[in-house]
């Protein structure tokens, strides 16, 4: 309702229009009004939050994996990435659709510091495949340490770890992990093509790979010095997808 002040002039709500007055000037400007939300819009949202759930539970079961080296827009990126599988998902409404019943391939290739992409530091390229028995496959080309492996100034031994882990996505249960990795020497021969195959795993378990560089310095006193932190530490995820 709108009133005369002290100036004659009218200030208030006339309507959708508000009249107040800042000093000298008359202001007339619309009324502000609650934004009502559609039944698309809020399964929207809540999808969005939902994603957002199973993104930092993702990365709870990775934390042995990240082990705090991965950069500052990592988790932003992550969740955004998650997010980006579920939309994939166009067999579903929104609402229904999760983790499990998407195709989370859309992560394949995420890498979790862009500091030090790991894509930039091998040039081979891991087959990984999920079997009729649900057990993860992993087959290493053959390859040459001082092609294949960009190696930092003054270091010459590395590993290259895979990290798998196998959930259900309740972050009140517990979750399988496992790893494999290859010692690499820079100086060393060609080395072998590297098969791996995992236990099996439980069905209806969404299962992702990830692979990490950790280099390190050796000396008769620091068998292991790694190198890897924040801002160099090579990783990302080669595979994602549900057990059968």
């Amino acid at each position: 309702m709108a009133r005369l002040n002290n100036n004659k002039q009218f200030v208030g709500r006339i309507g959708n229009v508000v009249i107040k007055q800042i000093g000298k000037t008359i202001i007339v400007q619309s009324s502000p009004h609650n934004i009502k939300q559609t039944i698309a819009t809020k399964k929207s949202s809540n999808e969005f939050l939902q994603c957002s759930t199973w993104s930092k539970h993702l990365r709870n079961c990775l934390n042995p994996f990240l082990n705090d080296c991965s950069d500052t827009f990592m988790y932003k990126r992550f969740t955004s990435v998650v997010y980006k599988a579920i939309q994939q998902n166009n067999s579903l409404p929104k609402g229904e659709r999760t983790a499990l019943n998407s195709d989370m391939s859309f992560l394949n290739g995420f890498e979790f510091n862009t500091n030090s992409t790991l894509s930039n530091s091998i040039s081979i390229s891991p087959i990984i495949s999920l079997n009729n028995q649900n057990q993860i496959h992993i087959i290493l080309p053959e390859f040459d340490p001082k092609t294949a492996i960009k190696f930092p100034k003054n270091i010459f031994d590395a590993e290259l770890l895979f990290y798998i882990i196998a959930t259900d996505m309740v972050p009140s249960n517990t979750f399988d992990e496992m790893y494999m990795s290859i010692p690499i020497h820079y100086d060393s021969d060609t080395i072998s093509e590297t098969f791996w195959l995992s236990p099996v795993i439980q069905t209806q378990r969404l299962i992702v790979v990830c692979a990490k560089l950790f280099f390190y310095k050796s000396t008769i006193f620091t068998p292991k010095d790694y190198i890897n932190t924040n801002a160099f530490n090579p990783s990302q995820i080669v595979f994602a997808e549900r057990s059968n």
